[in-house]
């Protein structure tokens, strides 16, 4: 079977990046060196925290140099707005109570923070006294090589072999070109339907050669469950995950430890010098679209706009995923589909491996509500919870049930050692400070005791809500406001979006937020995006 057009690129996928050099000293206290892309700002101090503010710091050499005896006269006068987290929002509320550098912060007491900003106000207390335990991520590429052979006819995944062999030489060539070693080995299937499968995996050793990497990218298709009958119009090839060595990161340090650097090397006596580099931010959003045919080109323009990483979509309403409209943006797509109701999708710039699409325990429940997949070594879960109306009917049952269940997956999670974002529309309100007029919803599901206790013995597993830990008492803060009554220009809506971490990835949370402008377009969606970064 001839195969039609091939391509071959290095995928560099838009996240905001740092470049992190930990420099780790002997017999002192480490630097952490940040570069902004271009060159234009870099930063060095005791730890990422400071030197993530020194790089936005000008100075003529673009160099900025925090001094460990340094780190309270640089601190304390600075606006507490240059706190990376501190949004708008938060520095509103901080300025509310009084304070408004970060000297402030550092003569409060951390019980009087926690009472304000809740678990936020600890990490706070750390910041203001210069105090950042969390690592360098080291070595997370942002880089990827593929290639994608289409056909002119489709072909069954039988017939496929010698196809993956020829583009696996393809990619084994260009990576070899640019002496980068790779973690992880993807293959690419789209169907004659035209949806897209992504089977991906790291093994415990790198690939040492073109045939080893071969026989990993054909053993994939192995995981590939369609039918005998499926036939498929493109298959592709790709390395991710490359590994920075020390070789690669020399010239990077070598660029940095200008005279300033050398000389506070020096002034420490230290010995040892260790570099390790990139520290990559991953943006991941949330979107209940209220039908993807109605909101397509809402979708489209955000995704070009924000540029998400990851865009998980809940309610799509229809069989059929137009996930071609969003390859062209560069996103694959993985979706769950039901005629008219339910539907999840999930959109990624790298590579997506399907883990499951339905709800372990209840083999009967055949709603589309489920979609957990692997993205960057991440457990990436997109849910769309029952609603759950009329309560007292087999509909409020069915969303306990449902949430029962989840939970006890969630609890097995986190005894794995993968890393979990749950994020959708999980149709709960938390709090009352969660929805505009809470009397308005009591006698709504979305408001009632049983599922707003299940959400809470959610958070007591051990799982962070995102937005509330960054954004402690905060009201009038909302995802959804219904069509009527001008419920968005009057804001009264509820909050029933979220993003629920594994410990591991709360760590590594720096931001929260609810986009509101696309709710105020034409035709919108009743919900809005939610969106998180994480280092």
């Amino acid at each position: 079977m001839e195969a039609g057009s091939s391509t071959l690129r290095a995928d560099h996928r838009p996240h905001s990046l740092r470049t992190t050099a930990c420099i780790l000293l002997t017999g002192c206290s480490w630097l952490a060196v940040t570069l902004v892309p271009g060159g234009e700002r870099n930063g060095v101090a005791p730890n990422k925290f400071l030197a993530k503010i020194a790089s936005d710091w000008k100075k003529p050499n673009g160099l900025f140099v925090i001094q460990p005896h340094e780190i309270q006269s640089f601190l304390l006068p600075l606006p507490v707005g240059r706190i990376p987290g501190v949004g708008q929002v938060t520095e509103a509320r901080m300025k509310a109570v009084g304070i408004t550098t970060v000297g402030d912060l550092y003569s409060m007491e951390i019980s009087t923070l926690e009472h304000y900003f809740g678990r936020y106000g600890s990490r706070l207390y750390e910041l203001a006294r210069g105090v950042d335990d969390n690592p360098v991520v080291p070595n997370r590429s942002s880089k990827s090589i593929s290639a994608e052979d289409t056909f002119e006819e489709d072909i069954p995944l039988v017939e496929t072999e010698p196809l993956v062999r020829r583009l696996a030489e393809k990619v084994w060539a260009a990576s070899r070109q640019n002496a980068r070693m790779a973690r992880t080995v993807v293959l690419k299937l789209k169907t004659k339907q035209f949806d897209t499968l992504t089977r991906s995996l790291t093994p415990p050793v790198m690939p040492a050669s073109l045939e080893e990497f071969s026989n990993i990218a054909l053993s994939l298709r192995e995981r590939v469950d369609l039918g005998p009958g499926q036939l498929f119009r493109l298959v592709g090839v790709g390395l991710s995950n490359f590994q920075v060595d020390a070789e690669s990161t020399a010239p990077l340090f070598e660029e940095i430890a200008s005279r300033e650097v050398a000389a506070v090397l020096a002034s420490n006596e230290c010995t040892y010098v260790h570099k390790e580099a990139r520290e990559e931010v991953i943006k991941i959003a949330s979107w209940n679209v209220n039908s993807i045919r109605a909101r397509a080109e809402h979708v489209k323009a955000w995704l070009g706009t924000n540029q998400p990483d990851v865009l998980l979509l809940q309610e799509l309403k229809g069989t059929e995923f137009p996930s071609a409209w969003f390859q062209e943006q560069g996103y694959d797509s993985v979706s769950v589909t039901q005629k008219t109701y339910n539907g999840v999708a999930i959109l990624s710039r790298s590579p997506v491996e399907t883990v499951s699409t339905t709800l372990l325990g209840d083999e009967a429940d055949s709603h589309a509500r489920f979609l957990e997949v692997i993205i960057e070594n991440i457990r990436i879960v997109n849910i769309y919870l029952p609603n759950g109306n009329p309560v007292g009917t087999a509909k409020f049952d069915y969303k306990l049930s449902w949430m029962d269940r989840l939970a006890k997956q969630m609890k097995l999670w986190l005894k794995s050692d993968v890393p979990t974002v749950v994020g959708g529309d999980f149709n709960v309100i938390p709090e009352d400070i969660d929805c505009h007029k809470p009397a308005s919803w009591i006698h709504d599901a979305l408001f009632q005791p049983e599922p707003r206790a299940r959400y809470r013995a959610m958070l007591k597993l051990g799982y962070t809500d995102a937005f509330r830990s960054l954004h402690p008492g905060e009201g009038g803060q909302f995802t959804f406001w219904d069509y009527f009554r001008r419920a968005f220009e009057y804001n009264r809506g509820i909050r029933i979006d979220h993003f629920l971490l594994s410990p591991e990835v709360a760590k590594r949370l720096l931001k929260s937020e609810i986009d509101r402008a696309p709710r105020a377009e034409e035709k919108p969606s009743d919900h809005t995006p939610i969106v998180i970064e994480i280092s």
